[in-house]
């Protein structure tokens, strides 16, 4: 009996030394897993919680993007992998999202028709916007599965994803690879002598 009173007192400081202070962490890959959910959701600034860094960051979605919603719905992501290494964590996974390129492609003989009609620039690029939505929301458009490592960083007892471009660009599909590719034609068209 007497033993047994020894091992209370001991017990006592292991359950006093477990209180209150200690703080449990989800894993990273919860995280990740809230985020494309509230993508899906189409749930913007709750997603955006869960983004360290500023308002330009590439991840960073707003109601702007309001005609991503219906895409993002189509969204699918599988966890490969999960590393943590003290305040810092990479998650692999397979990111399935709409192919922006394929849809692209599927649509540029339409776009060249429309250009040699006499429309303003105005029709023109609604009329593109609304075939390139047209075919991204259709039940059999193409995606594309791509492979991406999400980085996080702990703060304040919270995983929070450290946004970057190939995340973003995988979520969007390739979207951003046509937004540059646009951009960069936008100013070789600018430039003098260009076209003459």
């Amino acid at each position: 009996m007497r033993r047994y009173l020894l091992f209370v007192p001991l017990l006592l400081m292991l359950i006093s030394a477990c209180g209150e202070d200690d703080v449990v962490i989800s894993p990273p890959y919860y995280t990740v897993s809230a985020f494309l959910q509230y993508v899906q959701a189409g749930e913007y600034a709750e997603a955006n919680e869960l983004l360290l860094g500023g308002e330009t960051d590439p991840l960073r979605l707003s109601a702007v993007e309001e005609e991503f919603r219906d895409i993002f719905r189509r969204i699918s992501y599988e966890k490969l992998y999960e590393n943590v290494n003290g305040v810092t964590a990479t998650v692999t996974l397979t990111l399935e999202a709409v192919d922006f390129n394929a849809v692209m492609d599927s649509i540029m003989a339409d776009i060249f028709h429309l250009i040699f009609e006499h429309i303003s620039d105005i029709e023109l690029a609604e009329q593109i916007v609304s075939m390139l939505y047209e075919r991204m929301t259709a039940d059999n458009s193409p995606t594309i599965k791509t492979t991406v490592d999400v980085q996080l960083r702990l703060v304040d007892n919270e995983w929070k994803i450290v946004p970057d471009t190939l995340f973003a660009n995988a979520l969007k599909g390739g979207w951003m690879d046509i937004a540059e590719y646009f951009e960069q034609w936008n100013q070789a068209a600018e430039l003098p002598g260009y076209g003459v």
